[in-house]
């Protein structure tokens, strides 16, 4: 099963963003989502159905897909939409000590990020 069925959606998003701002290299979505995984586990976050390791490597534990089964047919068929999958994140975020506090730069450049692409830039 994918990625997909083991995080929630909102954690699915904040491994898309937080992947987009650390890509290390990212070469695949795949790679680009462990990116964001390996971050927020640094910063202290426990995903729901995962379990990551010190090296931010990931295992399934519990399969918990939350309304993102989904998101690689929108990507493939133009559907996804990234302005509000980012405000979903940020919405999410702000309720998340671990991530508001260890993560407040990459949600600032989240934000800033989101403001230009909604006025056209």
């Amino acid at each position: 099963m994918a990625f997909s069925n083991w995080v929630t959606r909102d954690e699915w998003n904040a491994c898309f963003f937080i992947g987009k701002l650390h890509p290390e290299g990212a070469d695949s979505l795949g790679t680009l989502l462990d990116a964001g995984v390996k971050h927020l586990a640094a910063a202290g976050y426990k995903f729901t159905g995962i379990a990551v390791d010190e090296m931010g490597r990931w295992e399934k534990v519990t399969q918990c897909c939350d309304g993102n089964e989904g998101v690689l047919l929108e990507m493939l068929d133009g559907t996804f939409d990234p302005p509000g999958r980012a405000k979903e994140f940020l919405a999410w975020a702000e309720h998340q000590p671990t991530i508001a506090g260890a993560m407040a730069e990459d949600i600032a450049t989240i934000k800033t990020l989101l403001a230009a692409a909604e006025n056209g830039g």
